[in-house]
């Protein structure tokens, strides 16, 4: 189904659910996928494909949150990973150092590899990340200091913190293609 909007709205993910729903189709599953706004019909198959990734992107990533409704300018750093994804492998464009976590034995590598994500998101801070993870401080601080003894990886240098924040990204991304 093809829906066409002649306006720009704050909330148009929203007013296109709400209307969905009032349909009489509530006990039908529905995920919708928003492009961004076109002004010319040349346009249209654009906005076709942006609204099928941001569908196919929504599905893979977000619908175990609850979520039903995707923009495609609402994807972020997901759209570039779909487009790099289509012109080959991704494996490329995640950071040697963050591998090393990756590919050893460590019996709490998902653990490392969550703390650091978390950590990362909420801007190195350790009270922060802590809170999220419902774990102390100092733990972090440890998993953290483990990490960056482990792979070399310098999260002062802002460039190789925004490579690795990327790079887990990255992995997320490509694990939830593999489910």
């Amino acid at each position: 189904m093809v829906l066409m909007f002649d306006k720009k709205s704050e909330n148009i993910q929203e007013e296109v659910y709400q209307q969905l729903l009032s349909m009489d189709i509530a006990h039908y599953e529905i995920y919708i996928g928003i492009s961004e706004m076109v002004n010319q019909e040349l346009d249209f198959p654009k906005a076709f494909d942006q609204a099928e990734d941001a569908l196919a992107l929504g599905k893979q990533l977000f619908s175990k949150h609850g979520k039903y409704v995707y923009s495609y300018p609402d994807m972020g750093i997901y759209r570039t990973f779909s487009m790099l994804q289509k012109e080959g492998s991704l494996d490329y464009y995640i950071n040697p150092k963050l591998k090393k976590i990756w590919n050893t034995d460590e019996a709490n590598k998902d653990q490392l590899i969550q703390t650091l994500q978390v950590f990362l998101d909420e801007k190195q801070r350790y009270k922060n990340t802590a809170a999220k993870l419902h774990i102390h401080w100092k733990t972090v601080k440890n998993r953290i200091t483990k990490i960056t003894k482990m792979t070399g990886i310098q999260l002062n240098r802002p460039e190789e913190a925004l490579d690795i924040h990327l790079s887990l990204k990255l992995l997320t991304f490509t694990s939830e293609q593999n489910i």
